[in-house]
């Protein structure tokens, strides 16, 4: 099951994972996929209990 809704504002990092050195960013959920498919132009593997999510970044 998803965790996060589309439009909800979360704290991400966008490169490397959550145990990377890179810093944190903010972004609003755009898209969640829960079956595979196209998002962002890729094929991606999703299914309920691993959802593939689509974030815009929020420059703050």
């Amino acid at each position: 099951m998803a965790k996060y809704k589309t439009g909800q504002s979360v704290r991400y990092k966008p490169v490397g994972g959550p145990d990377s050195q890179t810093s944190e960013t903010v972004g609003v959920i755009t898209d969640v996929l829960t079956e595979p498919g196209i998002q962002a132009d890729r094929n991606v593997q999703a299914s309920p209990d691993s959802p593939r999510y689509e974030i815009s970044n929020i420059d703050v």
